[in-house]
């Protein structure tokens, strides 16, 4: 079986991770052959390095910079000649299309294959999931969260295959508590409480902001660190950063793998509302540094509050961040409880096996489908050409 991976996202987000260890465990399967068509950049990079073969496309119109366009005119623009070149080279059996904005692009230029369009998010434009859902031929939801949604949005019956796969996430720690300190500039006996998230607004960085200076009042000698990359000009970083210029807060915008700095933290901290599924809550829980995050969607999938991480209802700031942070810091015991809970419970919900053995058996079903329509109705030429 051979299967075409297409996202029309350069940048590296924690969706291209997820995306990146899906076709890394997809290659591994002894019954798929793989290929990738992306932008050049990170994601490319990664895959080249993990000898996955890959065709450049252009950025997907409507994700290039970050922002959404009406996804009825994406389009890959010159890329898909691109996009068409890896098709005809690697012939596959089906396409899998990485979220909305590669979906709907990739069905402009390909017709004549079954696609599978895998949904990680339903943060924008919902209204359009019930417009392109009953274009895809199969669809993947990356965490339960999501499935609850795309049900309520989706009329019962009108999609012909939907699947619930968890991610797999593949992380290994590359740096120790004292090496990722050392890299921060941070003494290693200074309480420290992090933050992995793009700069956007959604990710709501004023809220760890504002939770950080009320745990500066009982630990003044804490250090503050926020990883995540600065989209849209900068702005919204340099806002927040004029704004709470009095914590002590190590502000990185360079750093390709977030896991090579969580295990300075003492803490993470994950305040956004709505987040489909949170990879840097998994890697910190696979990394061994307990969470406290926000009461909602995919974190609530992920964490059991107070059994593998702390839960915090609401929309605001009002303390709670900062008192689960302090019961961790002060509490030895309940915090080794913790993080052993977490890494059981990462390792069950996200094996990137499991994900490969889940997703081999979708793409099986929409294939027998496939057969089982062009079986019932004349033969068509594939209008690609």
């Amino acid at each position: 079986m051979r299967v075409l991976f297409v996202d029309g996202n350069k940048y590296a987000g924690g969706a291209q991770r997820n995306f990146f260890d899906l076709v890394c465990a997809m290659q591994r399967h002894e019954n798929v052959e793989v290929g990738v068509a992306v932008p050049t950049g990170d994601v490319f990079d990664w895959l080249t390095s993990a000898e996955v073969k890959v065709w450049p496309i252009e950025p997907v119109a409507g994700v290039a910079g970050g922002g959404w366009l009406d996804m009825f005119g994406a389009a890959l623009g010159g890329g898909n000649v691109k996009l068409r070149t890896a098709v005809r080279e690697f012939q596959p059996d089906l396409i899998h299309a990485n979220a909305l904005p590669s979906f709907a692009a990739v069905r402009q230029v390909v017709r004549g294959l079954p696609l599978i369009w895998h949904i990680r998010t339903v943060e924008h434009r919902p209204e359009l999931y019930k417009k392109f859902v009953s274009y895809a031929n199969g669809v993947i939801v990356g965490s339960p969260a999501i499935g609850r949604l795309v049900r309520e949005l989706v009329p019962f019956g009108s999609l012909s295959l939907l699947a619930s796969i968890m991610p797999g996430v593949d992380v290994k720690a590359t740096a120790t508590r004292a090496e990722a300190r050392q890299r921060l500039g941070i003494a290693d006996d200074v309480p420290v409480l992090g933050m992995v998230a793009d700069w956007v607004p959604s990710k709501r960085h004023e809220i760890f902001l504002e939770e950080a200076r009320l745990f500066r009042a009982k630990y003044p000698q804490a250090r503050f660190v926020v990883v995540g990359r600065a989209l849209a000009g900068g702005s919204y970083q340099k806002a927040l950063q004029k704004a709470f210029a009095d914590i002590d807060t190590v502000w990185v915008s360079d750093c390709e793998n977030a896991a090579e700095l969580i295990p300075a933290f003492d803490v993470l901290i994950h305040p956004p509302t709505g987040e489909a599924f949170g990879r840097a809550i998994a890697e910190a829980m696979f990394l061994g540094v307990p969470v406290v995050a926000r009461d909602s969607a995919g974190p609530s999938d992920l964490i059991e509050d107070g059994v593998s991480g702390f839960l915090v209802p609401g929309r605001r700031s009002n303390g709670d961040f900062c008192n689960a942070a302090v019961q961790l810091v002060e509490d030895a015991a309940l915090r080794e409880k913790i993080v052993n809970n977490a890494r059981v419970r990462v390792a069950k919900l996200l094996s990137t096996e499991t994900m490969a053995q889940q997703t081999f058996a979708t793409y099986e079903r929409l294939l027998r489908q496939a057969d089982g329509a062009r079986s019932r109705r004349p033969s068509s030429s594939n209008d690609d050409d």
